[in-house]
């Protein structure tokens, strides 16, 4: 697994072997970059389902101010990539705990985050409940984007339930769409 784009291009990071974690392939995340990378501004980016950390590091190697990392576990990888990568704390925290308690802590901080990323396990309705909850809304900067990784099986019930977004992209890989909301215009 390597960093796809940016300072860090071709400089390769831990992933823990076996399945524990499913990492977002390298094609995968070179295609969402390509398009994310005009939208990488002054503000941090957040990664929800972190796992190994490689969208928040492909961020902050093409720009991003910084990063925080929300996982249940894997903060050990979340460490070892931010050293591989010569990053210290200045740079990336890591939050472990469930996603809506790591969201709650970032509003209680009045963090805004300018491109938020979620890639979580398929087919478990994280994506569409993270569209309907007050709290991501209070973590994204105003123009900011929500950029998901989810199974094909429940991309058109989470696009469904839309309440308040907007699809910017949605792009097709295999089974996995990659699709980027923003905030509707009220």
């Amino acid at each position: 697994m390597i960093i796809t784009s940016g300072r860090f291009k071709g400089v390769p990071i831990f992933a823990p072997p076996g399945m524990d974690v499913r990492p977002t392939l390298a094609k995968t995340r070179q295609a969402v970059f390509n398009i994310l990378r005009p939208y990488i501004n002054e503000f941090p980016v957040v990664d929800i389902f972190s796992g190994t950390g490689a969208l928040g590091f492909e961020a902050l190697s093409n720009g991003a101010s910084f990063a925080y990392f929300l996982d249940i576990t894997n903060g050990d990888y979340i460490a070892k990539n931010g050293a591989k990568l010569r990053l210290d704390g200045s740079s990336f925290r890591f939050i472990k705990g469930d996603y809506a308690a790591g969201i709650d802590i970032l509003a209680a901080q009045h963090v805004k985050a300018g491109i938020i990323f979620a890639d979580p396990p398929y087919n478990r309705g994280f994506v569409k409940s993270l569209l309907r909850t007050k709290a991501l809304d209070g973590i994204l900067a105003p123009g900011g984007i929500f950029a998901a990784e989810i199974h094909e099986f429940e991309k058109n019930e989470a696009v469904e339930s839309l309440t308040g977004w907007s699809i910017m992209k949605a792009k097709q890989y295999g089974e996995t769409w990659v699709v980027l909301f923003v905030k509707s215009e009220a």
